[in-house]
Parts: C-alpha cells; sequence; structure tokens
C-alpha cells in the first residue's frame, strides 16, 4: 500500500473543513430576508425532571418583547418524577403571554410524543422547539420570526453552552471541563450552520429550532422516526430538506442565541452525544450518512498511522502529515465558530478540545449502537 494513500481521506476532509468555513463567513455576512408580515409563534417546551431550571426558562419567554397576542407557550410535562409539574402549574397562574401545562400519557413518553402533544394545541403560525434548560433573550421571538420569509420552513438559530443558562454572561465559575465542552459544541454548531449556507442542512440544535406547521407536515412529521431516541432535529432537517421545497435557514443573530445548560460532568456529556450520534443511521440523506462514516474513518486513522510510525511501518511523514491535514483545518474552523457565536476568549483552550473530540470521537459511537438510549434518562 502507498504511503500517499494514507493522506488521501485527511486531504478530503481539510479541504471539507475549508469550505465550511468559507460558507460561515458568508453566513455570518447575511443580512436577514424580508420577513413576512402577521406571524405568531408558539413555543412548544418538552420537560422531564426539570425542575431547577424550567421556571427560568419560562420566565425568560414571559418577558419577551413580542406582543403577547402572539406568542403562546406550551409546556409539557414528560413524565417527571420531581417537582417539574409544579413548577409549571404555578408558572402558568402568572401573568404574561398564554401558557398551556400539558402531560404526556404514561404509555408513551418521548421528547417527540411530548412534541407532537404540543402541536396539537399550537395556534401559531410558526412553531418553535425550545429545550426546558434553555434562556432566551428578551428579543428572542422577534428576532426568529423575522428569519422567515414567505418561502422559508425551518429556521435553526444558535445555541450556546453555559454553566449557569439564567446568567447572560458567561460565568467566571464555570469549570474548565464546561469552558472546554462550550468551545468544542461551538466548532460542532458552526459547522451545522455553515452546512445551510451551502444547501447541504445536515444538523443544528435541537435547543433552539423553529419551522412553520404547513413545513413540518410536508416533511411528513415524525412518522416513522418517533420511536428513536433523538432526531427531533437532525433527522426533520434532513426530511425537509430532501422531501420538500422549503428553504432552510441558519440565524446567527445574537437576539436569537440562546443558552442551554451544559453537561455537568463526563458521564452527561458521553450520554449526550451517544444519544446525537444514534441517529446516524437512520439519517435520510446518504450524503450525511458518508460523511459522518468518513468523520468516524478519519478518527481511526488517527492513532492507527501514529502506531505504524513507531512500529516502523509507516514513514513518520505520512503520519506527521495526517495528523496535521486533521488538527490544522479544525483549529482554523474552530476558531471562526468562536468568533462568530461569541467565544473567542475560549479559543485558547482548542488544543484540550480537539484532544477530547478524537477520544469521544472512536468511543462515544460504539456506545450509542450497544447501549440503550432513552431521552433525558434521569
Amino acid at each position: 500500500m502507498s504511503a500517499w494513500l494514507w493522506l488521501i481521506l485527511p486531504a478530503l476532509y481539510a479541504l471539507a473543513v475549508w469550505r465550511l468555513g468559507v460558507a460561515l463567513a458568508r453566513l455570518a455576512r447575511m443580512k436577514g430576508p424580508t420577513s413576512e408580515a402577521g406571524l405568531s409563534l408558539s413555543v412548544i417546551i418538552a420537560c422531564r425532571n426539570e425542575e431547577e431550571l424550567v421556571g427560568d426558562t419560562l420566565a425568560a419567554l414571559r418577558s419577551q418583547t413580542l406582543e403577547h397576542e402572539k406568542l403562546q407557550l406550551i409546556a409539557i410535562d414528560d413524565g417527571s418524577s420531581d417537582s417539574t409539574s409544579q413548577v409549571l402549574q404555578d408558572a402558568a397562574a402568572l401573568p404574561g403571554p398564554e401558557l398551556q401545562v400539558l402531560a404526556t400519557d404514561p404509555e408513551q413518553r418521548g421528547k417527540k410524543v411530548a412534541i407532537l402533544k404540543g402541536l396539537e394545541q399550537a395556534r401559531g403560525s410558526i412553531i418553535a422547539i425550545l429545550d426546558a434548560d434553555t434562556v432566551v433573550s428578551p428579543q428572542w421571538a422577534e428576532s426568529l420570526l423575522s428569519a422567515f420569509s414567505e418561502r422559508t420552513g425551518l429556521v435553526a438559530g444558535a445555541a450556546v453552552f453555559h454553566a449557569e443558562p439564567r446568567d447572560p454572561t458567561y460565568s467566571e465559575n464555570s469549570t474548565l471541563f464546561q469552558r472546554v465542552l462550550r468551545l468544542e459544541y461551538m466548532g460542532l454548531l458552526g459547522a451545522g450552520l455553515a452546512g445551510f449556507a451551502m444547501d447541504r442542512p445536515f444538523f443544528a440544535s435541537g435547543a433552539n429550532i423553529a419551522w412553520r406547521r404547513q413545513a413540518f407536515e410536508d416533511a411528513g412529521g415524525f412518522e416513522g422516526i418517533a420511536h428513536i431516541a433523538s432526531g427531533d432535529d437532525t433527522l426533520l432537517i434532513q426530511r425537509m430538506a430532501r422531501r420538500t421545497q422549503w428553504k432552510l435557514r441558519p440565524w446567527l443573530a445574537a437576539e436569537a442565541r440562546v443558552r442551554t445548560r451544559a453537561p455537568q460532568n463526563l458521564a452527561q456529556f458521553l450520554r449526550q452525544r451517544a444519544r446525537w450520534t444514534s441517529t446516524g443511521g437512520d439519517y435520510p440523506d446518504p450524503i450525511a450518512i458518508l460523511a459522518a462514516l468518513a468523520a468516524f474513518a478519519l478518527f481511526l486513522e488517527l492513532p492507527l498511522v501514529l502506531i505504524l510510525a513507531v512500529l516502523g511501518q509507516l514513514p513518520a511523514w505520512v503520519a506527521l502529515g495526517v495528523w496535521l491535514l486533521k488538527l490544522l483545518p479544525d483549529a482554523w474552523f474552530t476558531s471562526r465558530a468562536a468568533r462568530a457565536l461569541g467565544g473567542s476568549t475560549l479559543v485558547h483552550l482548542f488544543p484540550l478540545a480537539w484532544l477530547g473530540q478524537l477520544c469521544y470521537g472512536l468511543w462515544v459511537p460504539w456506545q450509542a449502537r450497544l447501549a440503550l438510549l432513552r431521552w433525558r434518562t434521569p
């Protein structure tokens, strides 16, 4: 086997990352569309054991600058075993935009089930899905609606990890682990949003996404995927892109950015990434499947070429080339994504984020295939 062949996959990867970086820069300069007038918003929040933060989520939603008659809040308790239900009921009694509190049936649980139950009561022309541990700015609803033109079917907003989402500034009390996760997630989210700008929308943050009901129905909704633990965002995005003529739009406006709680420890982080990875085999877009497989193959190649070089079975320059073709494009793109998402002060943590991603990138796919995954397992 020619030593040069080991460089093909890393070189293709570097080219793909460069294209994503160019697209992200174009996205950051993109102006908003001519928004459609008269839109209203229904916000669906699926909750399971979220007593600690869902009150902050609802308080932020009640402080929106969007006229209250255009805003409907729907919170669904998906079988919580803590006091989430009471927190929701207390919030519903407060003045402000309408808040409906629902509950899933004991026989049917899961985030998609909760979303569909909320959708039954939704009256807004636009449906937004928000995580229960996510806090928004006062201008969030207005900014999100402004991204919808007449042919826009879905808008993907940005979400950033915070140690305490209720704090609009990044908490100085966050741990090194949380700061590294914040930077690493910015790189992932930046790649997802850049894909929209390239007309290849593979994934976005399910913590901050909005769509038209008609676009959701045209894409087939959650039919055939309701049993999957995750995918209410990624699978729906790919379905809508392939099955409909609606435009899918990324939205980087700072006002539309949301703050979501970072995993508190390594176990939570690995469960989260395994849940995300578990949808890979169900992607409706074959190019997305190919890209995921190629990324995993590159993760495998990195330690393999290192071992072969140490054993004298591969020239050292080849191993070095493979590593640099992965490392340098990642560093370049992550720094651009961090600047676009307000995390430029974290770029110095990139080496830790990159090594951590290499480790979990090798392990999480196996866990995702072998583990029994449930949404928000306590």
